[in-house]
């Protein structure tokens, strides 16, 4: 096999295509809620730490925190976060969600189980199954390579 070829039929080169696709699926419901991709992943990552440092935030998003202070700063000025002193140390900011921007991520949600279902369409459940454990040891494969800590089932890498 050729090495085109091989990275055509690769497991990452179908994880990424995946992805690629599945954001192109929700790009019109961020258009229409006036979020950028790179918004709604700040958003997300919020949501999913939960009340955390905003240092582990650029973490997680796989950005330098001075990175993550710029779209914090316009976040904020968008109504979407609020930044909350950290209970022992003044010096850092905890960053949490605003219910309009819960609202919003309700609704890309709803366009992303839309694309989670044409996603399926015709995978037969015993397929589905394997296909979700393949890409979850996958996961944890890769997550214990870069020594990096997982959660509610996935990897949570910075992304290089």
């Amino acid at each position: 096999m050729a090495p085109a070829e091989k990275l055509r039929d690769s497991l990452s080169a179908q994880v990424t295509l995946l992805a690629e696709l599945a954001a192109q699926s929700i790009e019109p419901e961020l258009e229409r809620q006036g979020l950028s991709f790179g918004m709604f992943e700040l958003l997300s990552a919020v949501r999913a730490a939960g009340n955390v440092p905003q240092a582990e935030i650029a973490r997680r998003l796989g950005i330098r925190p001075p990175s993550l202070t710029e779209a914090v700063r316009h976040a904020v000025e968008a109504g979407l976060i609020e930044q909350v002193d950290a209970p022992r140390d003044l010096r850092s900011k905890y960053l949490r969600l605003t219910p309009r921007a819960n609202s919003l991520l309700k609704d890309i949600v709803v366009a992303m189980n839309d694309a989670d279902a044409k996603m399926v369409e015709g995978i037969g459940a015993t397929d589905l199954r394997l296909a979700v454990s393949v890409l979850h040891e996958a996961s944890m494969n890769l997550a214990r390579d870069l020594g990096v800590q997982t959660q509610r089932g996935g990897p949570e890498a910075n992304r290089r």
